[in-house]
């Protein structure tokens, strides 16, 4: 796989497709506004849903959203890379197609190995939502690509597919609560066992 080609793609405001730990999922460069605007179009998503970043390493991460809790900062190296999308007050440059207008940011860090070569080549966030139309079931394969026209560039090797039937738990963080705002492939009961041991606390979904 050629990442360089990749890269000079989504450069150029291309969408690219790509597997993760749990389900393929659909992306761009989180800082090109027209590519943004063209992958929410694709998915037939509301703009005020916003979109998730997938980020390199915990300080790519800290330059997007405001980390400032040590106890935050513990769950996150704990949590990452792995299944787990956090929600988190975003820094005041990030976009509002990204936030969807709710001041929040949704980060992940994969560990799915061809993720992990593509975003240490790529050096910025990458958008990251499942390689599906709103409201349908997320791709668990590469077969399940089929309605992505063909200007989307599918980045895969041979081995390398999505790796689950679940898509990321999404939990927003406010202070010390952690909030479940979708069920995942990290589970609740581990979710409360990872958040205590770092002076954290689930709390009950708004």
């Amino acid at each position: 796989m050629n990442f360089d080609d990749v890269h000079q793609h989504l450069e150029g405001g291309g969408i690219i497709a790509y597997p993760t730990e749990t389900v393929w999922g659909i992306g761009v460069l989180f800082d090109n506004e027209r590519a943004l605007e063209s992958l929410i179009e694709l998915k037939g998503r509301e703009v005020s849903k916003g979109v998730s970043l997938l980020v390199s390493d915990f300080y790519m991460a800290n330059e997007i959203a405001q980390i400032d809790s040590e106890e935050v900062k513990r769950f996150l190296q704990i949590v990452w890379p792995g299944p787990l999308t956090a929600v988190l007050p975003a820094k005041d440059f990030v976009s509002p197609v990204i936030h969807g207008g709710t001041g929040y940011v949704g980060l992940r860090l994969s560990s799915h190995p061809l993720v992990s070569r593509l975003m240490g080549v790529l050096q910025k966030p990458l958008t990251t939502t499942s390689a599906n139309k709103s409201g349908e079931d997320p791709a668990l394969s590469e077969d399940d690509l089929y309605w992505l026209p063909e200007q989307v560039r599918v980045v895969s090797e041979i081995g390398e597919g999505a790796g689950g039937q679940k898509p990321s738990t999404v939990v927003r963080i406010d202070g010390a609560g952690v909030e479940i705002l979708r069920a995942g492939a990290i589970g609740e009961e581990e979710l409360t066992r990872l958040a205590h041991i770092c002076g954290l606390h689930l709390v009950e979904s708004k």
